[in-house]
C-alpha cells in the first residue's frame, strides 16, 4: 500500500478476507483507503469469520467501527458504509444457511436493509 504506515500496517483476518487491511491511519480495501472508516476501532465482526457456514461465507463479510457498520463483498470489489442508529446492538447471526446482520430495527441481507 502506498503511503501505508509498515509498522502497523495488518491484514484484517488474511486468510479469511485477504482484502482489508488497515495501519494507525488509515483501513484499506483492495489498495484504496475507505474514506469512512476510522482505523483505530476498525474490527471484522467474529461471527463473519467463526467457520461456521452461511452462504456466500467466502467473499460477504460485516464490520463496524466506532461510527459506522460496514458490508464488505470481496467477490464485487466493494466495501458499503451502513448507517444505524444502533451500532452498539449491530450484530452477525447465521439463520437457515444465510448470514444477516442485525441492529436494533433492522436486517441486513447482503447489505440491504429490511425491517424486522
Amino acid at each position: 500500500m502506498k503511503n501505508a504506515d509498515a509498522a502497523t500496517f495488518e491484514v484484517c483476518h488474511g486468510e479469511d478476507i485477504g482484502n482489508v487491511a488497515k495501519d494507525k491511519n488509515h483501513v484499506y480495501f483492495r489498495n484504496e483507503i475507505v474514506a469512512d472508516a476510522d482505523a483505530a476501532s476498525f474490527r471484522i465482526l467474529e461471527q463473519c469469520v467463526s467457520g461456521n457456514y452461511y452462504r456466500e461465507c467466502d467473499h460477504t463479510f460485516y464490520a463496524v467501527d466506532n461510527r459506522l457498520a460496514f458490508y464488505i463483498d470481496t467477490i464485487a470489489r466493494s466495501i458499503k458504509p451502513i448507517r444505524t442508529k444502533s451500532l452498539e446492538q449491530f450484530r452477525f447471526e447465521v439463520r437457515d444457511e444465510l448470514g444477516y446482520a442485525l441492529d436494533k430495527e433492522y436486517r441486513y441481507l447482503y447489505g440491504k436493509r429490511s425491517r424486522l
